[in-house]
């Protein structure tokens, strides 16, 4: 629950939380557990990465890419504003975060996820 709490303080709108009932073997209540989901989604990148984003799905024919590895990812600081947690609509499973969000998740102690490093550009 302090997980759900911080995050919610932190960026309310890009969340979707939902519980989940756990049962044990023996059929007994099992501990509390959270499906969090980041639901926002922003039209994040500067005019270079589109132009790449444009070329790659030229190329390949593809409509989604990843992003994991690529450090020089450079974003719209209008279109990101205030958020602090977002998805982008070229990626399904990319989610991208600044140092605030981060430090939180690390302080709830929040396990299973793992943060790459990307140096933006302004």
């Amino acid at each position: 629950m302090t997980l759900v709490v911080a995050h919610r303080s932190i960026d309310p709108q890009a969340f979707a939380f939902q519980t989940c009932d756990v049962a044990l073997r023996d059929g007994s209540p099992g501990p509390v557990h959270w499906l969090c989901d980041v639901v926002r989604v922003l039209e994040a990148f500067g005019e270079p990465k589109l132009r790449d984003i444009r070329q790659f799905r030229e190329k390949t024919g593809f409509t989604h890419r990843g992003f994991a590895g690529v450090k020089d990812l450079v974003f719209d600081e209008a279109a990101v504003g205030d958020a602090h947690i977002f998805r982008t609509p070229y990626s399904q499973g990319d989610v991208f975060c600044d140092e605030i969000l981060k430090d939180a998740c690390k302080q709830a102690g929040m396990k299973g996820v793992m943060f790459g490093k990307a140096n933006h550009k302004r």
